[in-house]
C-alpha cells in the first residue's frame, strides 16, 4: 500500500492529479490488507490447543518461517518471523489475488481493473524491499549495541554440545557504545587490517582503500533494496502481462465470433487457466523467495556485527 501510495503521489506530481490505476493500487492494497487483518481476527478466535480452519494455515506458516529462521539463527530468529510472515502472507496475497477475474470498468478511455495486483507495480516493490532493508540493517546495529544475553554463561556442561544440530544464540562481542563503533567499523573493513600490515611509505595506499572499501560496504549493505525489489517487480509483472494478454485477445475472439474463432477462443481458455495455474505457483515461489531472502538478510546482519 505504502508503494502504491508512492507511485500515486508520482502521478500526481505529473499530471495534476491521481490517475485511475493510481487509485488501482491504493484500493488493491487495501483489499489484500483487510483480508490479512480478517482472517488473522478469525484466526484468533480458533487458536487452541488444536487449531482448526484458518488458525491451522496460520500455524503451519507461522511454523515453517520459525523452523527457517531458527535454523538461520538459532532461537534469535524467532522475532523476526512475525515481520517475515506479513511479508510472505501480502505477497502471497497480492498475487492470488490478481489471478481472480476481476472485473473491468472503463473510465476516461482507459481500462481499470477492480483489482490490480499491487505487487506488479515497481513502486510496490521498491517499498516493500526498502522496510527489508531497513529493516535488517537496523537489526544488526541493535544486535551491535545489545548487551550480552545473560543466559549465556556456560554453566551448562551440554551448552556446547550443538544436539539439536541448530544455531544457538550467543552474544560474545562489545555491546553498548563500543558495539555501535564496531558495527561502524564493519563499513571500512578490511581497511584497518592491510593498514597495519603495510610497512612505510605504503601505509599511504590505505587513503584511497578506505574510500573504496567503504564505497563497497555501503552497496553491499543497499543492493538487496535493488535485487529484491526487481526481482519481484520482473516475475509479478511478467506474470500479470501475460495474463492480461491472453484474456484480451480471448474477449475480442469471443467479441468477433463465428465457429473458428471460438474454437481458438477455446484453446485460448485452456492456456489461461493453465497459465492461472502457473501464476499461483510462481506467486507461492516469489513469496517465499523474498522472505527466505530477507531472513538470511537478518541472519547475516545478526552473526557478523558481534
Amino acid at each position: 500500500m505504502l508503494g502504491s501510495f508512492i507511485l500515486a503521489n508520482e502521478a500526481a506530481g505529473h499530471s495534476g492529479g491521481m490517475g485511475w490505476h493510481e487509485l488501482s493500487l491504493l484500493w488493491s492494497s487495501a483489499i489484500v490488507i483487510g483480508i490479512l487483518v480478517g482472517t488473522a481476527i478469525v484466526a484468533r478466535g480458533q487458536a487452541g490447543l488444536v487449531p482448526k480452519g484458518t488458525a491451522a494455515v496460520y500455524e503451519h506458516i507461522f511454523d515453517w518461517l520459525e523452523s527457517l529462521a531458527v535454523g538461520m539463527m538459532g532461537k534469535t530468529g524467532r522475532r523476526f518471523v512475525p515481520l517475515a510472515c506479513s511479508f510472505f502472507l501480502y505477497i502471497l496475497m497480492c498475487s492470488w489475488l490478481g489471478l481472480l477475474p476481476w472485473p473491468v470498468f472503463h473510465e476516461h478511455h482507459a481500462e481499470v481493473a477492480l483489482f490490480d495486483n499491487p505487487a506488479s507495480s515497481i513502486s510496490t516493490t521498491l517499498a516493500l524491499a526498502l522496510i527489508a532493508v531497513l529493516s535488517f540493517n537496523l537489526i544488526g546495529l541493535r544486535h551491535a549495541v545489545a548487551p550480552p544475553l545473560e543466559d549465556h554463561h556456560h554453566h551448562h556442561a551440554d551448552d556446547h554440545s550443538h544436539e539439536d544440530g541448530q544455531a544457538h544464540d550467543h552474544h560474545h562481542g562489545p555491546s553498548g557504545i563500543s558495539g555501535f563503533f564496531h558495527w561502524v567499523g564493519r563499513f571500512i573493513d578490511p581497511v584497518p587490517a592491510i593498514y597495519r600490515d603495510l610497512g612505510g611509505p605504503l601505509k599511504a595506499l590505505a587513503i584511497p582503500m578506505f574510500f573504496l572499501f567503504l564505497l563497497i560496504n555501503i552497496l553491499e549493505r543497499f543492493i538487496p533494496l535493488v535485487s529484491l525489489s526487481l526481482r519481484l517487480f520482473g516475475n509479478m509483472s511478467a506474470k500479470h502481462t501475460v495474463k492480461v494478454s491472453l484474456l484480451t485477445i480471448l474477449e475480442q475472439l469471443i467479441h468477433d465470433g463465428g465457429f473458428f474463432n471460438w474454437f481458438l477462443a477455446l484453446i485460448i481458455f485452456g492456456s489461461t487457466c493453465f497459465v492461472a495455474l502457473l501464476g499461483a505457483l510462481a506467486g507461492f515461489l516469489q513469496a517465499m523467495i523474498f522472505t527466505v531472502l530477507f531472513l538470511s538478510y537478518i541472519a547475516h546482519a545478526v552473526h557478523t556485527d558481534h
